[in-house]
């Protein structure tokens, strides 16, 4: 069949037979040209054949360039990595213009590919009359389009949350973010919360918290529970420490566990904090509801997790184990004299959902940056 449409020239057939006074426009989103087509571009490519050959049936002439989106982080990402550039600094260093005139030629380096498969999927466009996004008549033509919305008033300025990339130093779209999922083991701290109790079944022991947001650590007044939950109390190293029990065998090879309770029994129990540093920012009565351990309501928690503010963290430790790097070590150090960090890591990691690489390189960039000026002992 593509032999003898090829043959009888059928698709400018098609084009020449339609009146030009009687045009049918249709604006079809180009794809990067920087990877292999895969099964969403067919799909969506089948579509777009559909209504241009419906058109064209209904007597109008469909003209059909086939376009190719040369701007954005596909092919910037490309350039990077194959370059060695490891953010925005170093695209500077490099020249902003050497690293544009890279990107301008790879940004064709599947177009062969691209045809091929078009052409096999029996879609008529046209290759020879196409247009590319870097084409400065295009590029004019946009900022004209964008002029005419300005002048008559319809571009506003707003605000929303978008998804960033601190080594790109620019947002990202929801498809860029979702390339950038994948699942792994993000930066966790388990740390340990004294109970400050005198009832004999809680004296002397200590909860432990796992958390994967330990950048909030600083302003933490409030621990999570489970309500219909069993605890565990396990003795460990001379220590006794209260735990999830779906979480203990994760934790401790060979537990002693000393006793058992539900996570209604930790409600409303007093813990020491890590940090005092919001104290000064509440009204007292806030303050007396302050660094108690409350409940989630229908929530199911793994372990026992914090609810906390955001901002700049107070430590980390990454799973599995491995030696602390110094500027980490020096952030536990700086919880204090009494070691709040437990460093017995989980034998088994609790299930984590997708964790986007952008936050995850936005976390680990900002751990390069100088930290305050603290006496603290390297673990």
């Amino acid at each position: 069949m593509l032999g003898l449409w090829d043959k009888d020239d059928s698709f400018k057939k098609s084009l020449d037979s339609r009146p030009e006074t009687e045009p049918y426009t249709f604006y079809d989103g180009p794809p990067f040209a920087t990877g292999l087509p895969h099964y969403g571009h067919l799909l969506a490519g089948t579509i777009k054949d559909i209504v241009p050959r419906y058109w064209t049936m209904k007597g109008k002439r469909v003209p059909r360039g086939f376009g190719w989106d040369c701007h954005g982080l596909p092919i910037e990402s490309l350039v990077q990595n194959e370059l060695g550039l490891a953010g925005v600094a170093e695209i500077q260093n490099l020249g902003v213009d050497k690293f544009n005139e890279t990107c301008r030629g790879k940004v064709l380096k599947y177009t062969n590919e691209w045809k091929k498969t078009v052409r096999r999927m029996g879609r008529w466009v046209d290759f020879d009359k196409g247009y590319k996004t870097m084409d400065k008549n295009f590029m004019e033509s946009v900022w004209w389009v964008f002029k005419q919305c300005f002048d008559k008033g319809l571009i506003y300025q707003g605000y929303r949350i978008q998804p960033y990339s601190p080594a790109l130093a620019t947002p990202l779209s929801n498809f860029e973010t979702n390339q950038g999922y994948k699942d792994r083991q993000d930066p966790s701290l388990t740390l340990i919360f004294p109970l400050i109790t005198d009832e004999a079944k809680f004296k002397d022991t200590s909860i432990l918290v796992w958390t994967t947001t330990p950048w909030t650590l600083y302003s933490n007044f409030c621990i999570v529970v489970g309500p219909d939950m069993d605890y565990n109390l396990v003795e460990f190293e001379g220590k006794k420490y209260w735990i999830a029990a779906s979480r203990t065998a994760a934790y401790f090879k060979n537990p002693n566990i000393l006793d058992t309770c539900k996570g209604s029994e930790l409600v409303g129990k007093d813990y020491e904090a890590l940090s005092h540093i919001s104290d000064a920012y509440v009204t007292p009565d806030q303050l007396s509801r302050h660094y108690k351990i409350g409940f989630m309501e229908g929530g199911s928690i793994p372990l026992v997790r914090t609810t906390l503010l955001s901002t700049p963290t107070a430590g980390l430790r990454r799973r599995p184990v491995k030696p602390c790097e110094a500027r980490v070590a020096a952030m536990l150090a700086w919880l204090g004299p009494s070691r709040r960090g437990f460093c017995n890591a989980p034998l088994t990691p609790p299930a984590r959902p997708n964790f986007s690489l952008s936050y995850y390189s936005s976390f680990t960039n900002w751990l390069k940056t100088p930290f305050p000026s603290q006496k603290c002992t390297q673990l």
